[in-house]
């Protein structure tokens, strides 16, 4: 799969336009976190010291965030881990770059 920061620099979430920030660092900064979601500012933030694969599902969670977020589904953070990553995987398993 093709890296986040060489070709995805912006996002369009449910009509709103989101930054990916792939950001040095950020693990240890956020205190262990690998990504957030703001959806106050529009930024979806990373961790560029992740594996790819970790960029990848971690996109995949915070895309779900936002969802969540701005439709009020008001889904748990792990039921998001899950699906965040099923999705990563059946992207992954079907060469689906994103």
């Amino acid at each position: 799969m093709r890296r986040i920061q060489a070709f995805l620099k912006t996002l369009k979430i449910l009509g709103h336009e989101y930054t990916i920030d792939v950001k040095e660092n950020y693990v240890a900064q956020s205190g262990g976190n690998s990504g957030q979601c703001n959806n106050y500012l529009n930024i979806i933030s990373i961790g560029a010291e992740l594996p790819q694969s970790g960029k990848n599902e971690v996109l995949m969670y915070e895309i779900l965030e936002a969802i969540n977020y701005r439709l009020e589904l008001g889904l748990e953070h792990h039921k998001l881990c899950v699906l965040g990553e099923v999705l990563h995987q059946v992207m992954r398993d079907n060469e689906i770059n994103f």
